[in-house]
């Protein structure tokens, strides 16, 4: 899923708005509507490595510490794509 920062987002009519890691973070957390949950399986930042060196810098520091990434100047480093992986619990 693109991320917020992707400016290829607004090019790409088949996505109806991009995605921030705490989106994710709200689907798995008990606060969030209690027919649409999930278990977090992973979230990943994917950065576009073909694209700008620092890419390969960024893209573990991002998530280690995806806070810092979406919260700070940082984000004015593009990144690519969100990877999730999300499980719904059996009840």
């Amino acid at each position: 899923m693109p991320h917020f920062t992707n400016c290829g987002y607004y090019a790409d009519i088949t996505h109806v708005r991009p995605a921030s890691y705490q989106l994710f973070k709200h689907l798995c957390s008990d606060h969030w509507y209690k027919g649409l949950q999930f278990e977090e399986q992973k979230i990943k930042f994917l950065f576009s490595k073909n694209k700008q060196p620092w890419d390969y810098l960024l893209e573990p520091l991002a998530n280690a510490w995806p806070n810092v990434y979406e919260y700070t100047p940082l984000k004015i480093f593009q990144c690519g794509d969100i990877y999730t992986e999300l499980r719904k619990p059996k009840h």
